[in-house]
């Protein structure tokens, strides 16, 4: 049958073992309204940064972190920033727009975007 658990899931899928905690998946995640999820079990969105359904019924982008520290280890998050603000019309914060614009930031999302351009 259709696993219910987690643990039942481990009896149907042997080999396969989570790598990440939800928590810890949920700190991957640049913003706030990336970081919900779908409880199957509840059937509930939960929402563990405790900002993300405010932020998207307010129609807010925030990282879940400080936004500097968040685009300089993951330049890329300025592009997932634009393409966001673009298909959902979502306003970003003064903090993020402020850290987008950063010299660094902008290097960073050049040098990723010209190295995938080479594949």
């Amino acid at each position: 049958g259709t696993p219910r658990s987690l643990a039942d899931s481990m009896k149907v899928f042997p080999r396969w073992r989570p790598k990440a905690t939800v928590f810890d998946d949920t700190l991957s995640r640049g913003f706030t309204i990336n970081a919900l999820f779908y409880n199957l079990v509840t059937k509930e969105v939960e929402d563990l940064s405790g900002l993300g359904l405010d932020d998207l019924q307010s129609g807010v982008l925030r990282t879940l972190r400080d936004a500097d520290d968040t685009l300089r280890e993951d330049s890329p998050w300025v592009m997932s920033a634009a393409k966001l603000i673009a298909e959902m019309g979502v306003t970003p914060t003064q903090e993020l727009r402020v850290a987008s614009l950063r010299r660094g930031i902008v290097e960073g999302v050049r040098q990723k975007m010209s190295s995938r351009g080479r594949g």
